[in-house]
Formats: C-alpha cells, structure tokens, sequence
C-alpha cells in the first residue's frame, strides 16, 4: 500500500473561453483531459474527490469547482500537475493550487505560534 505523505488541492472557475465552448467541443475536450490524467492516476496518487462547491460557507472563495489528492511523492505531484497542464486546461479554467506535507492540527498550530 502506497505511503502518501503530500496533500494537493485544486480550485478552478470556468473562463469564458469554456463558456463560449458548445456541449460537443467540451465533451470532446473532457474526454481528451480525461486521458491525460489516467495517463498518471496510480498507486501513487488517490483522489479524494472533485466537487462542486455547492455548499453555503461564510468564506468561501469565487472558484466553483475543487478537487483533493492525497500523493505519495514530489515526482508524482509534478506528473499530475503537468498532465493537467499539457491538456490546456488553463486555457478554459482560472485555477489556484495548494500544496503541502500531510499533517495534523497540533503541528500546524504550533508552526503558527512559532512564526516569527
């Protein structure tokens, strides 16, 4: 079983070039990306889940979408992250990424109490 030690996370919004896309091109181009990311899921990366950021939170940002991943090394973040860039997914979605070590309440917020 697969030791995963990065969490990385991704949040996007239509641009308006998928917008304008008709239903036939955007299926074609799902199903084009679809192949550049099984091209690189394996033992090394789990998906956790893609959502819709549907649910009413106070701070929720102008992305609609998200996805978390649970991955085992750096190599196996950067195959993700460029399968997902060769595919031209940017040229249809404004993105923001997060990414870090695995981790538990007590580290983080003893890491923020540190900060000098």
């Amino acid at each position: 079983m697969a030791q995963f030690s990065i969490c990385f996370v991704e949040a996007w919004r239509p641009r308006e070039t998928w917008i304008k896309l008709n239903i036939d091109d955007r299926k074609a181009y799902v199903d084009r990306l679809m192949g550049y990311v099984q091209s690189v899921l394996d033992d090394t990366i789990e998906v956790v889940t893609w959502s819709l950021d549907d649910l009413d939170v106070n701070l929720s940002s102008d992305m609609t979408h998200f996805a978390v991943y649970k991955i085992t090394s750096m190599g196996s973040l950067d195959a993700l992250k460029n399968a997902i860039d060769e595919s031209g997914w940017y040229d249809y979605f404004d993105q923001v990424e997060y990414a870090g070590h695995l981790n538990g309440p007590p580290n983080i917020l003893q890491q923020l109490i540190n900060l000098e």
